[in-house]
């Protein structure tokens, strides 16, 4: 072993550096080395010499790693980069055997062992292997397994859950559900029987359970209503009534695996033991058991979402209107996500400028996964619905790659140069070491995402156009969309150059904007056009909907480093399901919200400031000063102007400096004449006649750059004006320098890194004291009153009067706007007086203020009108397949009995009784929580809201469809009780005519009372011979 391999690349004091531990061949024994003797002393491992010497390397160890602990605290701190709160885990795979206990992870019999001793006694953690052919082999095994009975599964699962009454049932004695059982029509020779272990939420117990060849193992304690771990031979399953709680405490909050799984092992083992595993005294291996199991029991839910999603929007291509059906049901799933936005629309809903849907975009590298991680994708599955197919994303790739670019002015992409990720452009090490480097998604103004992108590098230009091209093209082709990016410049001026969208962006149907929160970040000629506060159509919409995404998806950070590409996939879907559920289940809430701050706050501000500058502003003429703003900082005029200005500007400095030069050499000169001071004057130019003659050339030169300049100014007013625009960007970099420098302290405040210590903060404070500041700050004065000595204009700069409140200053305040400004000739009002500039910005708030009031009435009018559409098309599709359903026992009574479930058999068999009974068990379920959105709706205040927005501008439709809505929010707050009651007494009776059960048809549906499977033949209780 090197010297290098066992310091493992920490430095250690050369007097520490005494012995050095050399492996031998025996476990017992090891050969102490003495550099002072150059001999190896071969010792016992118990030696006390050995353990002593082992100790002062141990401690050495400890301080050299302290020391650099600390070095790289203040490197961080001084970068301000934020330390890593989570220390990361190796990643070791699970040895596929549930009953096997202990650690995974062993060392070999070899040197490996002292290897992995030495390195746990330095605190260095050994790197993880990866998995070997045969562990992958057997995953793969286990996918396809999984994958050859998923649909029957899925089946199973179904109808246990309808059966139990949404897993109500107990999970054992005689009032269990068992839909499993064989009829028997197998052989004594295909019946085996062993033992399983049944968890449920109270106990754990073991039973002996007989399986047949007529359904597999799986699908056997499924129609038991318990989960298997293992597609095979399953020794252990779990209640799904306890996989429901499970996954819905998941949803609410990412808990680990393994702190349930424990949590649930030892609540077992105080109530009646738990199971151990083979052989050993230890408990099983709980965390991977249960982590099995609730895998696959993820994708049971969510092939029951995508199941209740073809029930509703289903796809027929034998009918020829394919492509209408999927538009359709792309519309129909984004209306289910955000009916504010996708809800049935009338066009005078909306002003003729004004898009119908407004979306953010952006990007977030926190969900990242290693390379590590990686080693176990051993297969691959499509990705959920959440994340955007991955043929948009080619078609985007292809397409900018395709057209041809043009030639765009600086102006277009001036404000983007400093955007870190533009392209992918940050500097490759970020990526290093990653297989997913994080996710790209789009979400509506409300906070709903739509759609992700997972990101292997940066935020390249085709993720932002994929998502654009999805809406357009794909969700809605006649919606006008409003999309809102970090850097919606930079975007507009790419596709710009490349000839991209450019028919929907001619035709209104796509305006782009900046986010509010980064607008700030961009000149203010930028702003002017993109900030969605200065531009019509965004109202008060900031574009932060994917921040306050990123907020909800932060639990599942560290889990997701660690895990498989498809499992990261999935805890990213339902994670988001979830959050989106929330924001629709409290839309009614958020518009109320946004209602009271609007007019109360927003608008009432607005209002209050015009009134007062009503006297010498009116609102005519401030939207005047307004558009010769915008005009005045427009891309093309600006572009062409600036260049012209800094040109001239160059020029002048270049000249001006030639001039104090030669002035200060000339002054020199006459001093040292004048004192005799021949070796000074040595130095200087000889002939004082030719120096003057050459000054007053210079001046001549400064006298024609300064008419380029500053027209109708003197030479001594325009040097002046350079001077103090030159000082004032000095002082802006020293604010922007000073408050980059105090980012460490503010985030040890605010608890977002660890302390950097004292030496460690004494240093920065030492580094960002403000000595310089207020150097620059005096500059700044200095040049101003110089500036203001000439025969300057009417309206010069403001001064800077304290440290701090340039320090409390944000950088869109007035005072930090370009004093490149001043060179302008005939300047207009909005550029010097104060009141006319809060005049615009207040009529500016005032417009946007409007524009989202008018929006909020559109939203809650689309809101209601998909209510009542998506109601009554679910009641409409549950008769359909009462009817259906009745059709097949005309035809078991005319025609004999038919195999009620055929193992192998697929969903899309729709004339199967078995799958008519879920079908409208799952159309039952969804109507009683569509009932319940209603009723939190209409107890929110949905009512009251539309009265507040409807005035001026009745809707008799929507007010119609509101009282409809209340009515059945009403009708649905029936006790409970009464159901039960109903379902005993019809149970009870068992033999009703069909005129009887027609009637209880019609009445269930009247009152949206779920079908059972029981409900829909009490004469053969089709559900209790599952199977067979």
């Amino acid at each position: 072993m090197s010297d290098d391999e066992f310091n493992f690349g920490i430095d250690v004091p050369r007097s520490q550096q005494r012995c050095q531990l050399k492996p031998h061949a025996s476990h017992r024994w090891s050969e102490l080395y003495n550099p002072d003797t150059d001999k190896y002393i071969k010792v016992r491992w118990d030696d006390p010499r050995l353990l002593a010497q082992e100790a002062e390397q141990e401690a050495a160890f400890e301080r050299a790693a302290l020391e650099r602990e600390k070095e790289l605290e203040v490197e961080r701190a001084l970068r301000g980069e934020r330390e890593p709160q989570v220390d990361q885990q190796p990643f070791y795979p699970d040895n596929g055997d549930e009953d096997m206990g202990g650690d995974i992870y062993d060392a070999d019999e070899t040197g490996e062992q002292e290897l992995c001793l030495m390195m746990a006694s330095s605190q260095i953690k050994p790197p993880p292997r990866p998995p070997s052919a045969e562990y992958k082999k057997t995953k793969e095994k286990e996918a396809q397994a999984w994958k050859r009975q998923k649909d029957d599964f899925l089946l199973a699962y179904l109808a246990y859950k309808i059966e139990s009454g949404r897993f109500q049932a107990p999970d054992r004695g005689e009032k269990a559900t068992d839909l499993g059982r064989c009829t028997g029509s197998c052989m004594e020779t295909n019946r085996r029987t062993w033992t399983v272990l049944l968890v449920a939420w109270d106990k754990q117990w073991h039973q002996k359970i007989e399986f047949c060849d007529c359904r597999t193992p799986v699908i056997r304690l499924a129609a038991m209503g318990f989960m298997a771990c293992t597609p095979t031979r399953p020794n252990t399953a779990f209640a799904l009534s306890l996989m429901d709680y499970g996954h819905k405490l998941y949803m609410q909050n990412p808990l680990s695996a393994e702190a349930f799984a424990n949590t649930l092992w030892q609540f077992h083992a105080e109530r009646g033991g738990a199971a151990r595993a083979k052989k050993s005294h230890r408990f099983r291996d709980a965390p991977t058991l249960y982590r099995q199991a609730t895998l696959h029991y993820r994708d049971l839910v969510y092939a029951e979402e995508q199941l209740k999603l073809r029930l509703i929007f289903p796809i027929n291509p034998d009918k020829g209107t394919l492509e209408e059906d999927m538009e359709k049901e792309e519309r129909g799933k984004a209306a289910l996500k955000c009916p504010l936005c996708f809800g049935p629309r009338k066009e005078e809903d909306y002003d003729p400028n004004d898009p119908h849907v407004i979306f953010s975009m952006d990007g977030n590298f926190s969900q990242s996964r290693p390379d590590i991680a990686a080693h176990h994708d051993f297969y691959k599955d499509d990705p959920p619905s959440i994340f955007l197919r991955p043929h948009f994303v080619r078609d985007a790739m292809a397409l900018e790659n395709e057209m041809p670019g043009v030639k765009v002015g600086k102006a277009d992409t001036a404000c983007s140069d400093e955007w870190a990720a533009k392209n992918g452009d940050k500097k490759d090490r970020v990526y290093e070491g990653k297989a997913d480097s994080g996710v790209f998604g789009g979400c509506c103004r409300h906070g709903v995402c739509f759609t992700l992108i997972n990101l292997h590098k940066g935020e390249r230009m085709f993720n932002p156009l994929a998502i654009a091209t999805w809406f357009l093209d794909k969700v809605d082709k006649t919606a006008r969309y409003g999309r809102l990016y970090d850097v919606a410049c930079h975007l507009e001026a790419h596709e710009r150059k490349r000839g991209l969208l450019r028919e929907q962006r001619e035709s209104g149907r796509l305006i782009s904007a900046v986010s509010v929160f980064h607008a700030f970040a961009h000149d203010w000629p930028c702003q002017l056009y993109y900030n969605p506060r200065y531009i019509t159509g965004f109202g008060l919409s900031d574009g932060e909907a994917c921040e306050r995404l990123w907020s909800g998806l932060t639990p599942l950070i560290k889990q997701n480093r660690v895990v498989a590409s498809s499992h990261r996939l999935m805890n990213l879907e339902f994670r988001v399901s979830h959050l989106n559920s929330n924001i629709l289940v409290g839309a009614v809430q958020w518009l109320k919200k946004r209602t009271e701050t609007t007019t109360r706050d927003r608008l009432y501000l607005a209002e209050q400031h015009l009134l007062d500058v009503a006297d010498r502003w009116g609102e005519e003429e401030l939207q005047a000063q307004a558009d010769l703003q915008r005009e005045a900082h427009s891309k093309a005029a600006r572009g062409e102007r600036e260049d012209e200005r800094e040109e001239a500007y160059r020029l002048f400095m270049s000249i001006a400096t030639k001039r104090d030069n030669l002035t200060n050499q000339h002054r020199i000169a006459q001093e040292a004449l004048q004192r005799g001071d021949i070796t000074t004057l040595s130095f200087t130019i000889p002939s004082g006649s030719l120096l003057q003659a050459e000054v007053v050339q210079l001046e001549e030169g400064m006298a024609e750059a300064a008419k380029n300049l500053v027209e109708g100014s003197s030479v001594n007013t325009v040097y002046r004006l350079c001077m103090l625009h030159e000082a004032h960007c000095q002082l802006r970099e020293a604010v922007r320098s000073h408050k980059f420098m105090l980012e460490p302290i503010r985030n040890v405040r605010m608890g977002m890194i660890a302390p950097l210590g004292y030496r460690a903060t004494k240093d920065l404070l030492r580094k960002i004291r403000q000595g310089k500041l207020v150097q620059a700050m005096n500059k700044y004065n200095a040049a101003l009153d110089a500036y203001c000595g000439t025969d300057h204009p009417d309206h010069p700069p403001s001064r800077a009067e304290s440290v701090k409140e340039l320090l409390d200053m944000p950088f869109d305040a007035d005072f930090w706007k370009d004093t490149s400004v001043l060179f302008e000739g005939n300047r207009a009002p909005w550029d010097w007086d104060p009141a006319c500039r809060r005049g615009i910005k207040a009529l500016h708030l005032r417009n946007r203020s409007r524009e989202e009031l008018r929006r909020i009435r559109a939203e809650i009018a689309q809101m209601v009108r998909w209510s009542a559409t998506h109601y009554e098309m679910l009641v409409a599709k549950k008769e359909e397949w009462v009817q259906r359903s009745k059709q097949w026992d005309r035809h078991l009574r005319e025609e004999g009995p038919a195999p009620i479930y055929d193992h192998g058999n697929s969903l899309g068999v729709d004339g199967q009784p078995f799958w008519c009974g879920i079908v409208i068990s799952l159309l039952g379920n969804m109507i009683e929580d569509h009932l319940r959105l209603e009723e939190l709706w209409i107890g929110d205040g949905l009512q009251s809201l539309w009265r507040e927005h409807e005035l001026g501008a009745p809707d008799m439709e929507v007010t119609h469809l509101l009282i409809t809505m209340s009515q059945r929010a009403e009708a649905s707050l029936r006790p409970a009780s009464e159901y039960l009651v109903s379902d005993v007494d019809e149970e009870e009776e068992g033999d009703l005519d069909d005129s009887d059960a027609d009637e209880a048809d019609a009445a269930q549906l009247e009152a949206t009372v779920d079908f059972t499977v029981r409900e829909l033949d009490e004469d053969d209780d089709r559900t209790s011979q599952f199977g067979g």
